[in-house]
C-alpha cells in the first residue's frame, strides 16, 4: 500500500505566489514524513484553485524534493497530445525518473473554454492515451488517428514532406513514464483498461458507486501483480474524531462554496455527506480502519491524500501531515507495528 499528498492545486482565490510556495514546503514536508508521492493537479477556467499550467510547479517540487515520486494530474485531449509527451518526458529527466502521470478527462469548463466539440472528447481522449505511450518509447512512430496525425504533415510544413515516422526527445529516465488514468464512471475506466494504464479513483464517489467502475476496468484486461487501482480521497486526520471532525467541516464548507456540491446539494448537505460517506476523517484508529475498508473492498494499492483543503492553516496541515505519515503510513509498512510506539509519538506531539 503506498500513500500520496494531494493532488495539489493552491488553496488560495488567487492562486498567487504564496500558494505556490507553501505547495512546495508542503511536498517536502510530504517525503520527510514517508509518502510515497505528491501531486500536482491541472485545472482550467474554474477561479478558485485554478492553475492551469501544473508541469512547471511540478518541476519546483522536483527541485525542492530528494526521493519521492512526482505525479502530474493533467487535462488530456485539450490540446495535442505531443506538447504532454514533451513536458511530461523533460521533467522525467530533471527528476531523475520520478514522474508518474494521470490523464484527466477534462470538465466542462474546461473542454469549452479549449473551444473542444462535445463530439470530438472521447476520440482526442482516446487518441492522446495511445500518442503518449508512443511517444516515450525508443522506437520511432507515425500516428494516423482521427482527431490527431503524429507527424502532422501538414501541407505548408515543408519539413515533414516525405516524413513517416517521427522520435520525440528527450526520451524518459525511466523506460517508460507510468500513466493513469482518472475514470469518473464505467466508460472511462473502459478506455484506461484498454490504453493499458492504471486506474485513479475519483475522490468524491462512496464506495458503492466506485465498485462498478472498478469491476469495468478488471473486466477489460487481464490482470497483473503489477497493476496499479489508486483512490482520491479528501483526508483530515486529528488526535480526536471530534476535531478532526470540525476541521473536515470547515474545509469542505469551504471547499463546497467555491465549487458546485455533487447532484445539486446544498452546501450543508453535501459537506455532511462526505463526512459520512467517502472522505477519510477521524482521528488516527478510525483513519486506519476506512483505509483498510477501501483496500479490503475495492482492492486499492495507492491512496492520495488531499489534505491541503482551504480553510485549514499552514500550520495546522504541517501537524496533520506529520500524523498521518508517523502514525497512519506506519501502520501499512510495517507489519504488527507497535502500538506503544504509536502512543509514544502521539504523546509527544501533544
Amino acid at each position: 500500500m503506498k500513500f500520496s499528498l494531494g493532488p495539489y492545486v493552491p488553496a488560495t482565490a488567487d492562486g498567487g505566489r504564496d500558494a505556490f510556495l507553501r505547495a512546495l514546503d508542503d511536498a517536502a514536508q510530504a517525503e520527510a514524513c514517508a509518502f510515497d508521492s505528491v501531486w500536482v493537479s491541472e485545472r482550467h477556467f474554474s477561479g478558485y484553485g485554478a492553475c492551469g499550467a501544473s508541469f512547471p510547479l511540478a518541476g519546483a517540487v522536483a527541485v525542492r524534493t530528494i526521493g519521492v515520486r512526482i505525479g502530474v494530474l493533467c487535462d488530456v485531449g485539450l490540446t495535442h497530445p505531443a506538447y504532454i509527451a514533451e513536458d511530461a518526458a523533460t521533467l522525467d529527466n530533471l527528476s531523475a525518473g520520478r514522474l508518474i502521470l494521470a490523464a484527466r478527462w477534462p470538465d466542462d469548463d474546461a473542454w469549452s473554454g479549449y473551444g473542444v466539440a462535445p463530439a470530438d472528447r472521447e476520440i482526442r481522449f482516446r487518441e492522446s492515451l495511445e500518442i503518449l505511450q508512443r511517444a516515450w518509447a525508443p522506437q520511432p512512430f507515425s500516428f494516423e488517428g482521427e482527431r490527431f496525425r503524429v507527424p502532422a504533415r501538414l501541407p505548408q510544413n515543408e519539413f515533414t514532406h516525405g516524413q513517416r515516422e517521427v522520435s520525440f526527445t528527450p526520451k524518459p529516465a525511466q523506460p517508460t513514464i507510468p500513466l493513469w488514468a482518472l475514470a469518473e464512471g464505467r466508460d472511462l475506466a473502459g478506455l484506461a483498461a484498454d490504453a493499458d494504464a492504471g486506474l485513479l479513483l475519483p475522490a468524491d464517489l462512496s464506495l458503492s458507486a466506485l465498485q462498478p467502475i472498478v469491476a469495468a476496468y478488471r473486466a477489460r484486461r487481464r490482470p497483473r501483480p503489477s497493476d496499479i487501482v489508486a483512490l482520491c480521497r479528501h483526508v483530515v486526520v486529528a488526535r480526536t474524531r471530534e476535531e478532526a471532525a470540525s476541521r473536515a467541516a470547515l474545509a469542505l464548507r469551504a471547499h463546497y462554496e467555491r465549487n458546485p456540491a455533487p447532484g445539486g446539494r446544498s452546501v450543508e448537505e453535501a459537506v455532511e455527506g462526505a463526512i459520512e460517506d467517502w472522505a477519510i476523517v477521524g482521528d488516527v484508529d478510525t483513519c486506519i480502519e476506512r483505509i483498510r475498508r477501501y483496500r479490503d473492498e475495492l482492492g486499492i494499492n495507492y491512496l492520495i491524500c488531499h489534505m491541503a483543503l482551504p480553510g485549514l492553516t499552514a500550520e495546522w496541515l504541517r501537524g496533520a501531515i506529520e500524523l498521518f505519515g508517523k502514525a497512519v503510513i506506519s501502520e501499512f509498512r510495517m507489519v504488527n507495528f507497535p502500538r506503544e510506539i504509536r502512543r509514544r509519538f502521539l504523546e509527544a506531539l501533544t
